[in-house]
Parts: structure tokens; C-alpha cells; sequence
């Protein structure tokens, strides 16, 4: 089957988490990827709730903008962004995104040590789904707790290296798995997409 413009999806990312998780439902065939090349906020400081979600759809905002001069007339796009959320000991939420390239090892044990065994944390993901002029923007949140232990996996964890380009330094999907001792929502939100937000949304805007 030859796929037209009107079968395509353009996913406004590079993360191959979430082109994977996309193509479970839709084919890889018909999913066109556009990174999307912007300047994002960088959601660092201690912030409310509501300043997170402002922050976490105004760079779903700037990334739809950077491809959108590239996506066809009858192509459905597909942009997203996600952060882990913590709490600081002022009820002061803080965003985590991806780690350092430089003594990100020391930052990830921080995370770890300061948040995640402390209390449950948060991922959320912002999406927004773009077709004819008319956009669907969501936040989806899941709640994750990890083992209270899970310091003493980390010397093991930090040689995987899979902490590296993942937000809040971790993955799991993969070795990070041996943390999670609750996961309270979508999984897949946590991997980088919310499936069944998504899907509903593309459903609406006529994919089948």
C-alpha cells in the first residue's frame, strides 16, 4: 500500500522511545520524523503545579512551530515533551529533565538520594496532536514510586550508563525497572508517550 500524506503521522521529535511506542499501533511506515530545532524552556527553577503544565505546553508550542513549515497539508502532527516532577521540602515543585553530559553520574545520585526514595514522584508529558489548522493539547501525569532502597542499586545503575539522556535519569523500561515499586497511571507516559491520551486524540483528528 503506497502511503499518502493523508495516512502520515510527522512526529515533531528525535526520541526513539517514542517513535517505537507510536508505531505499536500505527506502522512505522507511516510515521514521518521532524526534529524539532528550538530553544525549549528549560523548567529549572521551583515552580506550582500550574507553571509546570504553562511551561510543559509552551514548549510543545515551540516545537509544533519549528517543524510545522514542513508538514503537509493533510499530515497529522504528533509533538510532545516530558519531565520527572519532584517535590522540594518547601512543597515547591522542581522539573527534572535529562542529566549533564558532564558529571551527570553525581547529578543522577542526587536525584536518587534528595527525591526518589524519599517520596513518590511524578512524570508528565505534555502532547499535542496538530491537524488542519485545529490542535488537541493534552498533559497526561503519572505517579511513580520507587524502592526505598533503590540507593543501593545506584553504583550498579550509574555503570549502565543508561541514565544518560533520560529524563530524571532513568529508564523503565529498561534496568531502571529494578526501582519501580508502584507505578500509578500510564506506564508508556513514563517511557516518553501516553498511549491512550495519544491514540484518542488521533482518532479524533481521523486516524484510523
Amino acid at each position: 500500500m503506497v502511503q499518502t500524506a493523508a495516512n502520515r503521522i510527522v512526529l515533531g521529535s528525535a526520541s526513539p522511545r517514542r517513535r517505537q511506542l507510536l508505531s505499536l499501533f500505527v506502522g512505522q511506515d507511516r510515521i514521518k520524523v521532524l526534529s524539532p530545532d528550538c530553544e525549549e524552556l528549560a523548567l529549572a527553577e521551583p515552580m506550582t503545579s500550574e507553571e509546570v503544565d504553562a511551561g510543559l505546553r509552551e514548549n510543545v508550542r515551540r516545537k509544533y512551530e519549528a517543524i510545522s513549515n514542513r508538514i503537509g497539508k493533510e499530515e497529522i502532527a504528533l509533538c510532545a515533551d516530558t519531565v520527572v516532577v519532584v517535590r522540594e521540602s518547601d512543597q515547591q515543585l522542581r522539573c527534572l529533565g535529562k542529566p549533564p553530559l558532564t558529571g551527570w553520574q553525581a547529578v543522577v545520585s542526587h536525584w536518587f538520594e534528595s527525591y526518589y526514595v524519599r517520596e513518590p514522584h511524578w512524570v508528565r508529558t505534555c502532547f499535542s496532536v496538530t491537524s488542519s489548522g485545529k490542535s488537541v493539547v493534552q498533559v497526561v501525569q503519572t505517579e511513580v514510586e520507587f524502592q526505598k532502597d533503590a540507593t543501593t542499586l545506584l553504583p550498579w545503575y550509574l555503570k549502565t550508563q543508561e541514565p544518560i539522556g533520560k529524563a530524571g535519569g532513568y529508564a523503565l523500561q529498561g534496568a531502571g525497572s529494578m526501582f519501580a515499586a508502584r507505578v500509578s497511571g500510564s506506564l508508556s507516559n513514563v517511557i516518553g508517550l501516553p498511549l491512550e491520551e495519544v491514540l484518542s486524540a488521533l482518532q479524533s483528528a481521523g486516524v484510523e
